[in-house]
């Protein structure tokens, strides 16, 4: 080719990619208008809080460079705010000469817009002591649990035991692995019990291995129902990192249950002074329970003497005594 017309092309290269950046800047936003930054991650809070847990997300949207916003500006009394960076080649979190079109400062809980750019977030709320904590991510959406499958006996005879053995499948449906470990919790009500804020009967809970993105594992966790009925069986599969999931199952329990628990003496009967509230006031009595293995079958072995029980250890009771008792002790 000729000196002439690699001159021509190169000039004709430019003068297209000049158009090329003309189009961008001042004609696309007309048909893909920029969106408001604080709407849409306003949106993208609230239903996060609707799925407590769960990895919520909004459309893939547009936003211009040079422009600030605060977490703050979405927190309350109750709802505390974090922005997260997942995906390291559109954001940075802390760092002093960002060239990404995101940046995050943790300390001062700001997120700046660096550049024109499209962003996919995702958001999650987790319930933390009378405190929704919400996080929203820009880049991948963050590591998840979910709960895939649980099995557990529909009927059990408690007269050949007392132990249910849960088997549950869970995985990380995330688009990054889950670094750290994940808490299972059971939980065990009265099936028959309608009050919503009502109390599980049996609770608890185990460390199950942490997951890989895609990845699915089986684990157990053992239940121990002590009274025959119709129970829901409530399995939580959480951590700070991957949210939370919940599955439920049911099961019948019959017989009569073969235990060796005991309720054995109890302490002198006197006036409540500690911190339980429900028995503020209460003349009660520190009833004792020999070979029970939960507080469950404590509270049980005495309930069986026709005690009021409020609240129980796996070694002991309290008991309330009518208050005559608590005054031929004074």
């Amino acid at each position: 080719m000729a000196a002439g017309g690699v001159f021509k092309f190169a000039v004709s290269a430019i003068v297209l990619i000049a158009l090329l950046l003309v189009i961008y800047l001042y004609f696309v936003p007309l048909f893909f208008p920029p969106a408001d930054l604080s709407k849409e991650l306003k949106k993208g809070f609230e239903l996060a809080q609707a799925n407590e847990g769960k990895t919520a997300s909004v459309e893939k949207f547009s936003v211009r460079a040079e422009q600030s916003i605060k977490a703050k500006n979405f927190e309350d009394e109750s709802t505390l705010v974090v922005f997260k960076c997942t995906d390291p080649a559109l954001c940075c979190e802390d760092v002093k000469d960002c060239s990404n079109a995101l940046s995050i400062n943790t300390e001062s809980k700001t997120l700046t817009v660096r550049k024109n750019v499209s962003i996919q977030a995702f958001f999650r709320c987790m319930y933390e002591h009378r405190l929704y904590v919400c996080k929203a991510f820009f880049g991948f959406k963050p590591a998840q649990a979910g709960i895939k499958s649980i099995n557990a006996l529909k009927n059990i005879d408690l007269s050949k035991g007392s132990k249910l053995l849960v088997n549950f499948e869970y995985e990380n449906s995330g688009e990054i692995d889950a670094l750290q470990s994940l808490t299972a919790i059971v939980k065990v009500f009265n099936k028959l019990d309608s009050n919503p804020l009502k109390e599980p009967l049996f609770e608890s809970e185990k460390t199950i291995p942490k997951l890989k993105v895609g990845e699915a594992k089986s684990e157990s966790i053992e239940v121990v129902l002590n009274s025959a009925g119709s129970f829901d069986i409530r399995l939580f599969v959480e951590s700070e990192e991957a949210g939370k999931d919940e599955k439920r199952t049911e099961v019948k329990a019959f017989g009569i249950p073969a235990t060796e628990c005991l309720a054995s003496s109890k302490a002198s009967s006197e006036w409540y002074s500690g911190t339980i509230e429900e028995l503020q006031g209460k003349c009660v009595s520190k009833a004792n329970c020999e070979k029970c293995s939960t507080a469950f079958e404590c509270r049980n072995a005495w309930l069986s003497k026709e005690a009021s029980v409020i609240e129980a250890e796996s070694d002991y009771a309290y008991v309330i005594e009518s208050e005559q008792a608590c005054s031929l002790q004074s």
